[in-house]
């Protein structure tokens, strides 16, 4: 696909919302490069753009424990999975299958974060990992407690 058909999905304003790609701290010619790298197709599944329920991709990133970087273009479900990834949500059966291929994407992040903001990330996802295992824990121990 040529540049001038692409839509501009993400240099429009929509709803007096700034543009996607300024908020995740990116350049036009920066998110023109994600867009590219992607295919205008979503990075992990390779759902195109327009078959997405938005009719977009959403740009997809890691922010916690002092780091922030962009990963790259993902579609609404996968932007799920890398929630999962990230410790924000727990894994169900339907994305489990996205696991390997979610870790290999976060480690392939675009812009090439570095060592040291990959390494904050993998201690911010521990501790969430950490903090929803112990919350899980709690919350078996009141439904048995309540259950005596």
């Amino acid at each position: 696909m040529y540049d001038s058909e692409r839509p501009a999905y993400a240099h429009a304003r929509r709803s007096g919302r700034p543009c996607q790609h300024a908020t995740h701290r990116l350049t036009y010619a920066q998110y023109d490069v994600l867009r590219v790298r992607a295919g205008d197709a979503c990075e992990l599944c390779g759902t195109p753009d327009q078959e997405t329920p938005r009719g977009e991709l959403v740009i997809d990133h890691f922010e916690g424990g002092g780091a922030f970087f962009v990963r790259g273009l993902l579609c609404d479900r996968c932007n799920s999975v890398m929630a999962r990834h990230d410790s924000t949500m727990p894994w169900d059966p339907a994305s489990l299958p996205f696991k390997d291929k979610a870790r290999a994407y976060h480690l392939n992040a675009v812009g090439e974060p570095g060592p040291e903001a990959l390494r904050r990330a993998e201690a911010e996802i521990a501790r969430r990992f950490d903090n929803a295992y112990w919350r899980y824990r709690e919350r078996a121990a009141d439904v048995r407690a309540a259950a005596q």
